[in-house]
């Protein structure tokens, strides 16, 4: 065989191997529009990907988590909104409402739906009663005001609020709902009876009033006629 040849075969294998084990080019973007390519007779490009499933957004924190809430009270009459719970109180140094967001009371906010949690004011008017909690005022009724701390399941303990010094209260009484946010209130009777949930009303003229709880709305609804049934929503700041 004549060198010539065995040249020739040497090359001739080398481009066949590198044809069969250069990879395949990759196309490139197609950089003409949908609509040129459909006036050039061509079909649409596919579809590109621009979000991938396999790689989710990591998931939000905590409902509330490390940020302030407000309490919303909303009217139960016709589920429109009474007003925020205000920071400043009312003339009566009890909790009133404010339909002006920015002078609504903050509050520290739940992480998870939690039973006999209290509701702690970040910025409280008087520090030395941070709570928004219920104190006792006849058999029948209680009265929101700002108060000091109670045990989870304690019945009435005078922690004084701001309107009285002898004011018995009981701050870890609510329960969040992180469903609806809603925040529904317990108050414990002193045979230990849990009146759940107690009936939430505001009572007075526009936001010189105070906010109430009743363990029996007939007999509340008549020395109270004008009082509003309410709920009470907390939820976060935004």
């Amino acid at each position: 065989m004549k060198l010539f040849d065995v040249v020739s075969i040497l090359l001739s294998s080398v481009l066949v191997s590198s044809l069969v084990t250069a990879p395949a080019p990759q196309p490139g973007p197609d950089p003409l529009t949908n609509g040129q390519r459909l006036r050039l007779g061509r079909p649409p490009a596919p579809p590109r990907r621009l979000y991938d499933s396999r790689h989710p957004h990591p998931p939000r924190a905590s409902p509330g988590a490390g940020e302030n809430c407000t309490v919303r009270a909303v009217r139960v009459d016709s589920s429109n909104d009474l007003g925020y719970i205000a920071q400043n109180l009312g003339p009566y140094l009890l909790p009133t409402y404010t339909t002006d967001k920015t002078a609504a009371a903050r509050y520290v906010c739940p992480t998870h739906d939690v039973s006999q949690r209290e509701v702690l004011q970040v910025d409280p008017p008087d520090p030395s009663h941070p709570y928004f909690a219920p104190y006792y005022g006849t058999s029948n009724y209680e009265i929101f005001g700002t108060t000091g701390h109670t045990d989870p399941g304690s019945t009435k303990q005078q922690t004084g609020s701001t309107r009285s010094s002898v004011s018995e209260a009981e701050s870890s009484v609510f329960f969040w709902s992180s469903v609806n946010n809603q925040l529904s209130v317990t108050w414990v009777e002193d045979d230990g009876i849990t009146i759940t949930p107690l009936l939430l009303y505001y009572f007075g003229s526009d936001t010189s009033g105070y906010f109430m709880g009743a363990e029996d709305p007939v007999a509340f609804q008549a020395t109270f006629p004008t009082a509003i049934a309410v709920t009470f929503v907390m939820e976060v700041d935004a």
